[in-house]
């Protein structure tokens, strides 16, 4: 089945029986922004000078969200960095999230429900409607970190993704067995060959994850306090 970056990201980060993802909505946003412009960085459709984000091709593309994306870069009226894109970006991934979700619905992996919240709130859930595919993706990116399997470009993106996200808990419940995971995969995510890019925009994405979490605390203590 020929799903991508974004695709493969959100369908580990389903959770296997309830109708939710495993990791919270701020992570899955920011996933989805920093999934996006890794794949772009990958296909040369933009680059990294000076920690700053260049749109570096301006064919369009298949792709209607990345052909939005390029458009967005572009139209700005000079060079940002990462962490500017990573945070304006985050603010429309909710909208490609459910395009992507679509997609998988469409592809049988996933059910999307319809549902309400006394009866005046819409609200939808996804369910897991097809393991397998999830499960196999999962047992690969393990089997990659655990036995040094070969890993390609691809699976080491959505290894970056899963440590930025803090998704590692996918891999194993065991306690042991989880502390080697993620240090054998920090010693994967330093040493990849298509590190440099790809491991300064997981950087940023990380960074605003942290930031987005420390203002919702911060917000939610002010709102208790009073």
């Amino acid at each position: 089945m020929n799903l991508n970056t974004t695709e493969k990201f959100l369908l580990i980060a389903q959770h296997p029986t309830k109708g939710k993802f495993i990791i919270s909505d701020t992570h899955i946003n920011y996933g989805i922004v920093g999934a996006l412009l890794i794949e772009m960085t990958l296909d040369n459709k933009i680059i990294i000078e000076e920690n700053k984000l260049i749109l570096k091709s301006h064919k369009s593309s298949k792709d209607p969200i990345v052909s939005e994306i390029s458009k967005i870069i572009k139209n700005s009226k000079k060079p940002r960095k990462i962490k500017y894109w990573v945070s304006k970006l985050e603010n429309k991934s909710r909208k490609y999230k459910w395009i992507f979700l679509n997609k998988l619905e469409k592809d049988r992996l996933i059910r999307i429900e319809k549902k309400k919240f006394l009866r005046l709130f819409s609200y939808r859930r996804c369910y897991l409607i097809e393991r397998k595919t999830r499960d196999d993706m999962i047992k690969q990116l393990k089997e990659g970190v655990l036995y040094k399997k070969e890993l390609c470009n691809e699976n080491i993106v959505l290894l970056g993704l899963i440590q930025a996200t803090g998704m590692h808990k996918i891999f194993t419940s065991d306690r042991r067995e989880l502390k080697a995971i993620k240090k054998k995969l920090k010693v994967i995510l330093k040493d990849a060959p298509i590190a440099g890019a790809v491991d300064k925009t997981l950087k940023e994405m990380q960074a605003a994850i942290i930031g987005a979490m420390a203002v919702s605390i911060a917000a939610t203590t002010v709102a208790t306090s009073n």
